[in-house]
């Protein structure tokens, strides 16, 4: 056979799924779906590709996601940062708008955190892990205070920068998930009167999640009333995670002028970034791209207690 003359659809199916099972299922999909053959449409259709969706590598629009295939039951449209993909914007536009009766999985940066609660308020019941990266919160939205419970979700991972309403809008989302069994959290908090430490987490968010045997978490919480409260030492946070008895974490408190900025997180540190953190560093490594302000290609860190030390590991 002169290979050149080979067309497409001379190929056998088992062939054909060979050659399209190494393409990204979005490709395979919006390159087949629709056109006129209809051995390609069934083939286009089948599980392999329908079941799962991830977006990293295509600039995705409202049209892709409002309109995906009905098998679907796995949807990433993520990447390891806010920056990386178009958000999703959610709030003010129909509820059949991204609804599923059979979608269990979901990755998605959505354009604010209203977005985020849109996909809990009833669009997507099946859900049982969301991946949600989103922007700031603050205390406006009325969402989260009429939602309902829901004991579907099984994993639930948060990552958002610009919080000032971390009180009113992320504590009262996770009372709805009792249900959960892993929790991620990466929050940037503002204007906080206090320190987010163990005692509050452990009272306000986990004593609310019996089934809970995942918790992996980075806390910055930045306090611009420190002159009026006595400047609380690294120890002194982490001893209110003295009932966190399984879990391994460091805390890194910061004073520059007029502020305190407290980190606190789980080992090993399971997140790209860092900021503000001074010039006191705890004993660990970490495996971070972006540092106080400077970028590295995925580097393995150790950072010593030496001020300003920084020693890439082999």
């Amino acid at each position: 056979m002169n290979q050149s003359n080979v067309h497409l659809l001379n190929l056998p199916n088992e062939i054909l799924l060979i050659i399209l099972k190494k393409l990204n299922s979005i490709d395979v999909l919006y390159s087949l779906l629709g056109i006129n053959s209809d051995r390609l449409n069934i083939l286009a259709q089948e599980k392999v590709f329908t079941n799962t969706l991830n977006f990293v590598s295509a600039l995705i629009d409202d049209n892709r996601a409002a309109n995906w295939p009905q098998k679907l039951g796995h949807l990433s449209i993520i990447g390891s940062s806010m920056s990386h993909y178009p958000a999703l914007a959610l709030h003010d536009v129909p509820t059949t708008t991204l609804s599923s009766s059979i979608l269990t999985k979901l990755c998605i940066t959505t354009n604010g955190f209203d977005d985020c609660l849109c996909l809990l308020e009833g669009r997507l019941k099946p859900l049982a892990t969301l991946v949600v990266i989103t922007y700031g919160i603050d205390a406006d939205s009325t969402i989260v205070q009429n939602m309902n419970d829901l004991p579907n979700l099984k994993c639930f991972s948060l990552t958002c920068d610009f919080i000032d309403a971390y009180d009113a809008q992320i504590v009262p989302l996770l009372r709805h998930m009792s249900y959960l069994e892993e929790l991620t959290l990466y929050l940037c908090i503002e204007n906080r009167d206090t320190f987010v430490d163990g005692t509050h987490v452990h009272n306000e968010i986990l004593s609310h999640m019996p089934q809970l045997h995942s918790f992996v978490f980075y806390i910055r919480t930045d306090n611009d009333t420190i002159d009026s409260m006595r400047k609380l030492s690294n120890d002194d946070i982490l001893q209110a995670f003295k009932n966190f008895k399984n879990q391994k974490m460091v805390c890194m408190t910061y004073y520059p002028a007029f502020i305190g900025i407290c980190h606190v997180f789980s080992i090993p540190f399971s997140f790209e970034g860092l900021e503000m953190i001074g010039n006191t560093f705890p004993n660990i490594i970490f495996n971070v791209t972006f540092f106080d302000g400077f970028r590295f290609d995925c580097v393995q860190m150790r950072i010593l207690y030496s001020p300003c030390t920084i020693f890439p590991t082999t």
